[in-house]
């Protein structure tokens, strides 16, 4: 934790002297058309452009006793750019889209889907449970006056269970309850 806050201390205390090396050393840097109000807000942008970046490193350069070494290379960059138009890097560029019509030779067709099979209707028979006689071996059931048990064939259907109350019948298709009222 330790070494975190001293190499944190020295970054800070490297920039300060950086900062003050600066403002003492170019002094032309420090006072550029940077006045600012009393809310704050710049009164006008920097005016700074290669000539006076030349300029200022002439100037420090020849203070600082340093051999003038980028100096050639800074006026070729300035004669270039001069010479070139200068374009704004943030500006969208306009894009041109050109619309082709194409001809169409066939027209679309819509495939119908093919319809369900209906499956054919159930027809149920008509049942009227006259009673039942309800054992727990074997109940019977009086179904439109005749005695059927569990098992047994009634008009396409199989008796699949009888109960205190009810009847169940079943084929390979349906299965359906009726229900014993007694009047």
């Amino acid at each position: 934790m330790k070494k975190k806050r001293y190499g944190f201390l020295l970054f800070n205390i490297a920039t300060l002297v950086s900062m003050v090396w600066a403002i003492t050393r170019v002094p032309e840097i420090a006072n550029l058309n940077t006045d600012i109000v009393a809310d704050m807000q710049p009164v006008s942008k920097p005016e700074i452009d290669l000539v006076t970046i030349k300029t200022l490193i002439r100037q420090v350069s020849t203070q600082s006793g340093e051999p003038q070494r980028y100096l050639n290379r800074i006026d070729s960059m300035a004669a270039t750019i001069q010479a070139q138009q200068v374009r704004n890097p943030f500006e969208v560029a306009p894009v041109q889209v050109l619309l082709v019509p194409t001809k169409i030779e066939k027209k679309a067709t819509v495939e119908k889907k093919p319809k369900r099979k209906s499956l054919p209707k159930i027809v149920r028979p008509k049942v009227v449970i006259n009673g039942i006689v309800w054992d727990v071996q074997e109940p019977y059931a009086i179904l439109n006056g005749e005695l059927y048990r569990v098992g047994d064939e009634f008009k396409g259907y199989t008796v699949y269970a009888i109960l205190d109350t009810t009847v169940v019948f079943k084929n390979d298709r349906d299965k359906y309850v009726v229900n014993y009222h007694q009047e």
